[in-house]
């Protein structure tokens, strides 16, 4: 387990770019694919470190972008995932929730697709 081998999985280099230590020997910058891999199943979450969930808060999201060389990184796709109504920690807990999906128009992100709780 990398986490408890002793070693930073993280390093963060000078010119603003994540190492990620994907062995306990090796340390790699990802400027192209990952991958995540395990026999029972991979899982990668995006985290909300919040405890007041209401409706618009967002929970994660993924942006697809390309590199234009005049405006640097500009995104032409997204996947968030948002709350959709106030989470209620207690009895009963209760999580609404939503995804939305959007592409580019010109240099504007816009919703084509919203999955909600209902």
């Amino acid at each position: 387990d990398i986490l408890k081998s002793g070693t930073n999985p993280f390093r963060v280099f000078t010119n603003g770019t994540l190492g990620l230590s994907i062995s306990a020997s090796q340390n790699a910058t990802f400027t192209g694919n990952v991958s995540l891999e395990k026999t029972s199943g991979s899982v990668f979450n995006l985290r909300r470190d919040d405890t007041s969930v209401v409706a618009g808060d967002d929970l994660g999201s993924i942006f697809f972008q390309g590199n234009d060389p005049s405006n640097p990184y500009k995104s032409g796709a997204a996947i968030l995932g948002q709350g959709d109504g106030t989470w209620n920690m207690g009895t009963p807990n209760v999580y609404p929730s939503r995804l939305v999906f959007q592409t580019a128009s010109a240099d504007t992100l816009i919703e084509r697709m919203r999955v909600e709780n209902t």
